[in-house]
This record gives structure tokens, sequence and C-alpha cells, in this order.
């Protein structure tokens, strides 16, 4: 079954987006969107945005998961406009506004690949364990700074 671009034979549904972002008091957000894709029972799973903020006090917190827009595709005309698209982030708005004011960018953003069973984690509103796994490897690899020396 295809919608819009996502192909469900394919193992790997796509890609998650990551980016990392610092403040002046030394806190650290994080955030990744996984990707509209199947999951491993062939049921549709739309994107989910993953975040968290981060402190020395607090090194670990659990993601919260944000459901972007359910529809994949405008009700309308059935297509992925890019202004269809961008309302989908509408969920997250106000955050994206919030980091541009108080926060910098920590090197590039990531792009890590997203599995069918990835997808059956997201679609239970699990965090997918193995996306904050290549997360973490790939940020090792791209030379990110340790957040919180011990």
């Amino acid at each position: 079954m295809t919608v819009g671009i996502i192909d469900s034979s394919k193992s790997v549904q796509g890609s998650a987006f990551y980016a990392e972002f610092t403040n002046s008091y030394g806190h650290v957000f994080q955030i990744f969107i996984t990707p509209d894709g199947f999951n491993e029972v062939g049921e549709l799973v739309t994107a989910t945005a993953f975040t968290r903020t981060l402190s020395e006090a607090k090194p670990k917190r659990q993601w919260r998961a944000s459901k972007l827009g359910r529809q994949v595709v405008s009700p309308e005309d059935g297509t992925a406009s890019p202004e269809f698209l961008a309302s989908r982030l509408s969920v997250i708005e106000y955050t994206v506004r919030r980091l541009s004011t108080q926060y910098t960018l920590v090197g590039k953003p990531l792009f890590v690949e997203v599995s069918k069973k990835d997808l059956l984690d997201v679609g239970l509103g699990k965090t997918p364990i193995k996306v904050t796994y290549r997360i973490g490897q790939t940020r090792s690899a791209q030379g990110f700074p340790e957040m919180f020396a011990k």
C-alpha cells in the first residue's frame, strides 16, 4: 500500500530529524521528529515530535511525545502541499518560537533511519529506543559535545 510517498513494503520507512539546542543557563533542549509511515502490522503511524529539556541537575528525563496533524494529505484535495505540511507542525509552533529566541543550535541537525519496528513503538505511545540509540551514536560520530561532564 502507498499513501502519498509512503511505501508500506519498505522496512525503513523514512528518517527522523534530530536537533539539539542550549541556552545561557546550561539547559539542553532535544527534539526529534519521526516520519509518517507504516508499522510492522501495516497500520499508518503519523509523524510524532519527541522533546525533552535536560540540565545538570536533571541529566536524564523522559521524552514527551506530540503527534503532528493526523492527516498525511490534505482532506480537501488529497495532496501534500508545502502549506499543508507546514500546518501539521502547529502543535510544536510555540516550542520552535521559544527555541529561536532563547536557545542556540548545537552542531548541525541529524537524520537517522526509522524502521517499521520503531513506528510500532511510536504508534503505541512509546519512545522508539532504537531511534534514540541511533541518535546517540550519530551525535558521537559527528563530534557533539558531552552534555554534562561527570
